[in-house]
C-alpha cells in the first residue's frame, strides 16, 4: 500500500526530531500519514474541495469518523509548520446565497509544496485507515457496480506522454503571468466573478501529476454524493488536458455530453407523467427524494386547487404552461442546444453591465439563480423571468415551499438554515437519467463496452459511441419529453 507525501517531507524523522507532547490516550503515528495523503489526495478525488488560494476544506463531521481526536494531529502539523490554515470557517447558522457554509481550510506550508511522492508503507494501521477514508459502503458497491466495474487494470493512461504534456504546458506559463488565470471571489450582487488577483499555476500542475499516478497505479478514487446520488471517480476531476492520453483496452475514448443541461433537465419539472408516477414513464419514484417531492406536490396542488378541479391541480396548471408560447420557445431552444447562446446575445449589453462576458459566465449564474431564494433578485433572475414569466413563475412555486422548509428547521435547530430542495432535486434527476436509467437501457440493448460517466457527460470508447450516442437520445427524450441535443467530443491528441 502507498500513500502520498511532499518529496522533501519524512514522517517518521518529524516525530523522533519532535515527538508529539500533547495527551493522547490512543495516540497513532499513523494518524499523520492519514491526514498529509488526505491533503494531497483529496484536490484529486474532489477538486471542488479547494479554494482559490488552494487550501484544502476538510470536513470535521468526516475526519471524526476516521480520527476521534482529529484536532490534537492537526495542531501539531500547525505548531511544526508542516501545514498552515486560512482559519475561516462559515457554518449554515450564518451562510448565505454570496457567503456559503464551508469548513476551515489547511494546505501544505511554502517549504512542503513540492511533488508529491507515493510512499510505501509495511502499516496494516494504516493501510485499514486509508481504505477506510471516504469509501464506497456495501450497500453503494451493489447499487454502483455497473459504473465501478469498469474501473479496472483494462483503464490506462500513457504517463510518459501525460507527464510530458503537463510539464510542457506549466513551463509555458510558470514565469508569464500574462498567462496565469485570475482567482474567484465571491461578490456580493454578482456571485462568483474573477478577482484582480492572478492564480498560481503549480497547484493545478501538482494536481495533475497526482491524477496521472493515480491512474497509472490503480488507485481509483470512488464515492457517492450524499444527497444527490451523483457519481464521482478519478474521471470527475480529471484535467481536460489528460483526457488524450486515456485508453480502455488500447481505444480511444469519446465524451458524449448532454447541451444546455440544467435548462434541459429543468424540463422534468413540466413533465405531467412525472408528477404523476404512471409505472411506464419516468416518474418521481425513481429519483428517490420521496420526502422532497411528496412537499412539492402538496404545495403545488394546494397553491391551484382553488383555480383547477380534480385530484392533481398543479397538472391543469402545467398544461396551461406547456402551451404558452414561451415555454414553447424555451423548450425549442433546449432542444437545439441553443438556450445559453440566444439569452446571452438577447441581453448582453445587461450582462456586460453586471459581470456576465461569457457563455461559461451565464451558465454559472443561470445555477445561481436556480438556487437563490425567490425573494433575491439579479439581472440573469430578472431577464429570465421577463423572456420566461410562467416557467418563472412555477419554480417559484418551489423556491417558496424551500423557504418554508428551512424556516421550520431554523426553529427547530435554534438557528438560521437553508434548503436548496430545488437543486437536489435537480441533481437527483440527472443521477437518476445518466447513472442508472441509460446504463439500464444499454443493457437492454446487449451493450457491454464500457461506460464511465461525469455527471451529464457518458463517455466510451471510439468504436462504440455511436450505439452509446443513440440509445442515450432515445433514453434522454423518454424521460424528459423531448429530443436532447448531443455534444462530441474525441479524447485523442488530434482534437486535444
Amino acid at each position: 500500500m502507498k500513500f502520498l507525501c511532499p518529496e522533501n517531507l519524512d514522517v517518521a524523522k518529524l516525530l523522533a526530531e519532535h515527538p508529539p507532547a500533547f495527551k493522547c490516550r490512543n495516540l497513532k503515528p499513523q494518524y499523520f500519514s492519514f491526514l498529509i495523503d488526505l491533503l494531497c489526495s483529496l484536490p484529486l478525488k474532489h477538486p471542488d474541495a479547494v479554494t482559490e488560494e488552494n487550501y484544502v476544506l476538510l470536513s470535521s463531521q468526516i475526519l471524526k469518523k476516521c480520527i476521534s481526536q482529529y484536532q490534537l494531529y492537526l495542531r501539531y502539523l500547525l505548531t511544526h509548520g508542516v501545514i498552515e490554515t486560512d482559519g475561516t470557517f462559515v457554518s449554515s447558522s450564518i451562510a448565505t446565497d454570496n457567503n456559503p457554509a464551508r469548513s476551515i481550510g489547511y494546505r501544505f506550508t511554502k517549504k512542503y509544496q513540492t511533488k508529491n511522492n507515493l510512499v510505501e508503507i509495511d502499516d496494516r494501521k494504516l493501510e485499514r485507515l486509508l481504505k477506510s477514508g471516504f469509501r464506497l459502503s456495501e450497500r453503494q458497491k451493489v447499487e454502483y457496480r455497473h459504473l465501478i466495474r469498469w474501473f479496472n487494470h483494462r483503464l490506462t493512461i500513457d504517463v510518459e506522454r501525460a507527464l510530458e504534456c503537463n510539464q510542457k504546458h506549466y513551463d509555458g506559463i510558470k514565469d508569464d503571468e500574462e498567462k496565469w488565470g485570475y482567482k474567484k471571489v465571491v461578490h456580493p450582487v454578482y456571485g462568483e466573478v474573477n478577482s484582480c488577483e492572478k492564480k498560481n499555476p503549480f497547484p493545478a500542475y501538482q494536481a495533475c501529476i497526482g491524477q496521472v499516478h493515480a491512474l497509472n497505479q490503480k488507485q481509483y478514487m470512488l464515492s457517492v454524493g450524499t444527497n444527490s446520488r451523483r457519481f464521482f471517480s478519478n474521471l470527475t476531476g480529471l484535467n481536460k488536458r489528460l483526457r488524450p492520453f486515456l485508453r480502455f483496452d488500447n481505444k480511444e475514448l469519446v465524451g458524449l455530453d448532454v447541451g444546455n443541461c440544467q435548462p434541459y433537465l429543468l424540463l422534468v419539472l413540466f413533465n405531467p407523467t412525472f408528477w404523476e408516477g404512471a409505472d411506464k414513464s419516468f416518474n418521481w419514484k425513481e429519483v428517490r427524494q420521496s420526502n422532497l417531492i411528496n412537499r412539492y406536490k402538496k404545495s403545488l396542488n394546494s397553491a391551484f386547487s382553488s383555480l383547477y378541479s380534480g385530484n392533481f391541480p398543479m397538472c391543469a396548471k402545467l398544461a396551461e404552461i406547456r402551451s404558452s408560447k414561451g415555454f414553447q420557445e424555451f423548450q425549442a431552444l433546449v432542444s437545439r442546444g441553443e438556450f445559453y447562446q440566444t439569452f446571452f446575445e438577447r441581453h448582453k449589453e445587461s450582462f456586460y453591465d453586471e459581470m456576465i462576458y461569457e457563455l461559461d459566465d451565464l451558465k454559472k449564474r443561470f445555477l445561481r439563480y436556480i438556487n437563490i431564494g425567490y425573494r433575491c433578485s439579479d439581472v440573469v433572475s430578472r431577464k429570465f423571468k421577463m423572456d420566461y414569466p410562467e416557467i418563472d413563475e412555477w419554480l417559484t412555486y418551489f423556491k417558496k415551499s424551500d423557504s418554508l422548509e428551512a424556516k421550520k428547521r431554523s426553529a427547530k435547530i435554534g438557528k438560521k438554515t437553508k434548503f436548496p430542495g430545488l437543486s437536489r432535486l435537480l441533481m437527483s434527476i440527472e443521477s437518476s437519467i445518466m447513472l442508472f436509467r441509460i446504463p439500464r437501457g444499454l443493457c437492454e440493448f446487449g451493450f457491454t463496452s464500457p461506460v464511465f460517466t461525469i455527471h451529464d457527460s457518458l463517455i466510451t470508447t471510439i468504436q462504440d459511441y455511436t450505439e452509446v450516442e443513440i440509445i442515450m437520445e432515445l433514453v434522454l427524450e423518454e424521460c424528459v419529453g423531448i429530443e436532447p441535443f448531443i455534444k462530441k467530443e474525441i479524447w485523442s491528441e488530434k482534437n486535444g
